[in-house]
């Protein structure tokens, strides 16, 4: 499975040019018979709408995640800048007793966020993806639904078994290090597993593995 989202770049592109061509469409239709006058007000019109897609792009990847962007988030609701390698470890109900390694990376932009996730028992990748708050923005709360694959033994030897899970994890913005803290819980038969996550965050750099 994977995410099904709305491609707003692309969308952006397809609707200028559209709009361009229905701007010279228009004038062809009540009477702007000059070429040169369409060429030019067509290069005037697109000197306008190129520059506000250059500065939307700049906006979804760079600006955005700029100092002065995230100290005025809260008047736009830009989201905390949370990309790069998070590495930490995980509890689960299996074994309540016992620590594992575990290791997220975020791949994030503006309006989009993928968070990929690595332990000793597989990989798994967010299908859905959010970022809340509380209600004075101290705290803020990485939330992803995520498909994962274990190995089972069975009559006919090791299968795959497909699962879900849902993870929520903390940021308190007060803290001087960045830290996740927070809880995980899965659909996995015969018995759904649930458990704790701590994480720190290393770098922007990722490796794509444990």
């Amino acid at each position: 499975m994977k995410p099904y989202k709305l491609e707003i770049k692309i969308l952006i592109f397809y609707v200028s040019a559209l709009v361009i061509f229905i701007f010279t469409g228009a004038l062809l239709f009540f009477g702007v018979k000059d070429q040169t006058k369409l060429i030019d007000l067509a290069r005037d019109y697109s000197s306008i709408i190129f520059p506000i897609t250059f500065i939307w792009v700049l906006l979804e990847n760079r600006i955005w995640r700029m100092h002065l962007m995230q100290n005025y988030k809260s008047f736009l609701n830009i989201p905390p800048d949370f990309r790069g390698r998070w590495e930490g470890e995980i509890e689960s109900s299996l074994e309540p007793e016992k620590k594992r390694k575990f290791v997220i990376e975020v791949q994030q932009t503006l309006t989009k966020l993928q968070i990929t996730s690595f332990s000793e028992f597989g990989n798994s990748r967010s299908i859905l993806a959010e970022i809340g708050s509380d209600e004075d923005e101290s705290i803020f709360s990485l939330c992803f639904l995520w498909q994962g694959e274990i190995s089972r033994s069975s009559e006919i030897g090791q299968v795959l078994q497909r699962f879900n899970g849902y993870t929520m994890l903390n940021w308190d913005k007060s803290r001087k290090n960045k830290k996740f803290t927070g809880t995980y819980f899965t659909d996995l038969l015969p018995s759904q597993t649930h458990g704790k996550i701590e994480l720190s965050w290393v770098s922007f750099e990722l490796q794509n593995k444990l």
